[in-house]
């Protein structure tokens, strides 16, 4: 038996026909995304055909062609126009409800930031809220969303390795899917995988977790996540009561009497922004912390010199805390670059967390003039 080798739709795609399908629909892409660039204004149709063939790559599974496309983007403003219209066709799609209706679902989440302390034997934590009513009548008791517009907060706290990597096409499937869940009388586990954590007794951790969600809304509404620096006084109050009340609401539901919990909610935001700024937040106050913790020991922010080293051939820029009298290291923290993260808003964070703590010492780029092993 032969089989059918051709790429003309006839009979079952062999990896040579599938490897031309991806070049020669990458390629489409990069073409539309290129011209978009050129003339940001005057494209309509290509922005429509480009969204077009997104979702329809996106619905039928096929991931690589979107990566195949974000690898031959000549430049960065081709490569961000795809990302930013992939994301788009995920975070804000749209559905027809009753009477035909237009609905929008927008995917978002909510950064939590968890500090626990297991005082006596160790504690497995169970990573789901029994109750999630409250949580979705804070947005619009705090005026995060209008009156009209519905909120569906899923109860499983996710860690960032869960959601980060999931591919594009997963995560254009689970506004659906949550929807599907909420009208199951038995919610189950979008992913039905968890990372489980059991905290050894007498240690702190801080943890990042999300919690998942949609708005569902008319497509007259407004935007329910305004961006804080363009937001007025008294949104910015709205904001703040919020995130103490959604804070508070976890750390009830997440009680035990063996666990002492503190919970610090961000801002929610369209799922890849809440991803983003939540692991950039987690890992500034993994970094205060160690910072508070090496002054304390040293007994003076004073005696301690600071050296951040800026990536070269890695993605990670390094913080070296140095004791200067007795010229020993007391910190050595690397941070690891995400793909998004900008080098110099990491050093601006650093640089923040170096100077709270009182430490003015600082140097860029620049190696101790004594030699420490890992600088070899």
């Amino acid at each position: 038996m032969v089989k059918n080798t051709s790429d003309d739709g006839k009979g079952p795609h062999s990896p040579p026909s599938k490897t031309a399908f991806v070049e020669r629909a990458s390629r489409r892409m990069v073409d539309l995304a290129s011209q978009l660039v050129l003339d940001p204004e005057g494209n309509d149709r290509q922005f429509s055909q480009l969204a077009d063939l997104i979702e329809k790559y996106l619905a039928a599974g096929e991931d690589q062609v979107i990566q195949r496309a974000l690898e031959r983007a000549p430049d960065f403003r081709v490569y961000d126009e795809i990302v930013n219209d992939v994301l788009n066709c995920i975070e804000w799609q749209t559905i027809s409800g009753e009477n035909a209706e237009p609905i929008d679902l927008i995917l978002f989440a909510v950064p939590l930031h968890l500090i626990l302390y297991a005082q006596d034997n160790k504690v497995a934590i169970p990573w789901t809220l029994p109750r999630v009513d409250p949580l979705a009548k804070s947005f619009r008791q705090h005026g995060l969303v209008g009156r009209a517009p519905t909120v569906l907060l899923y109860n499983y706290l996710y860690s960032f390795a869960e959601l980060e990597p999931l591919p594009y096409s997963k995560r254009y499937r689970l506004p659906q899917r949550i929807l599907k869940t909420f009208g199951s009388s038995r919610p189950v586990d979008l992913f039905q995988r968890h990372e489980s954590v059991a905290l050894p007794p007498g240690e702190a951790q801080l943890l990042l977790r999300f919690i998942v969600g949609l708005v569902l809304q008319s497509p007259e509404d407004q935007q329910p996540f305004t961006d804080v620096a363009e937001a007025e006084d008294s949104h910015l109050e709205r904001l703040a009561g919020w995130a103490g009340t959604f804070a508070r609401e976890v750390e009830k539901q997440l009680h035990r009497p063996e666990l002492e919990i503190t919970c610090f909610s961000s801002l929610p935001a369209l799922l890849q922004s809440a991803l983003q700024e939540g692991h950039h937040q987690h890992r500034e106050l993994t970094l205060q912390l160690l910072i508070s913790q090496a002054v304390d020991e040293n007994g003076s922010a004073v005696a301690l010199s600071a050296f951040i080293v800026l990536p070269t051939n890695q993605p990670v820029l390094t913080l070296i805390l140095t004791h200067k009298e007795r010229e020993m290291q007391v910190l050595h923290y690397p941070w690891q670059l995400a793909p998004w993260d900008d080098p110099q808003v990491i050093v601006a964070s650093i640089s923040a967390a170096l100077n709270q703590a009182g430490i003015e010492d600082i140097q860029l780029g620049e190696q101790p003039t004594y030699r420490l092993p890992y600088l070899h």
